[in-house]
């Protein structure tokens, strides 16, 4: 929890080499703890910087889907990686 509700964002990987980093310095990102893990989220009020999030989330999933793992980082540090 050292590192939550800093600057958070997701490398895609593909064996080994990122293929793309999407950071989430527009709106607010927190971390909340459930029973089986973590769930990252990220808000704005803008409607823009929601739609740039929006974007994110959409190449991300896009990503995993083929087979990318997604490894998130909080102000810069990898903490976790998975892969759908």
């Amino acid at each position: 929890m050292m590192n939550a509700n800093g600057m958070m964002g997701c490398c895609m990987m593909m064996n080994g080499m990122m293929c793309c980093q999407c950071s989430m310095p527009m709106g607010t990102c927190k971390v909340e703890m459930t029973e089986m893990g973590c769930v990252m989220s990220c808000t704005s009020g803008d409607a823009m910087a929601a739609k740039m999030i929006q974007t994110c989330c959409d190449c991300m999933s896009s990503m995993m889907m083929p087979g990318c793992t997604c490894c998130m980082t909080m102000n810069g540090m990898p903490v976790c990686c998975c892969v759908c």
